[in-house]
């Protein structure tokens, strides 16, 4: 409950709105004490993969970028 309540906040920092919505409905699920549906999951999975390559594709631009202007 916690690392999802975590999740959404650092989301939200980042700008991933979709990861941010799908972790804090897995939060209140829990908070409720019930199990998030296989759906969600496959979602919280799909929203989190997003972000990930959004900062890989970043950090590959940059370090693109600094290769070129150096």
């Amino acid at each position: 409950e916690r690392l999802v309540h975590n999740l959404a906040g650092v989301s939200g920092s980042f700008g991933a709105s979709a990861l941010m919505k799908v972790s804090r409905e897995i939060e209140h699920l829990l908070i409720d004490q019930k199990q998030p549906s296989a759906a969600d999951i496959d979602r919280f999975s799909l929203e989190l993969a997003n972000l990930i390559n959004a900062i890989e594709q970043f950090q590959d631009e940059t370090q693109a970028n600094n290769v070129s202007s150096g």
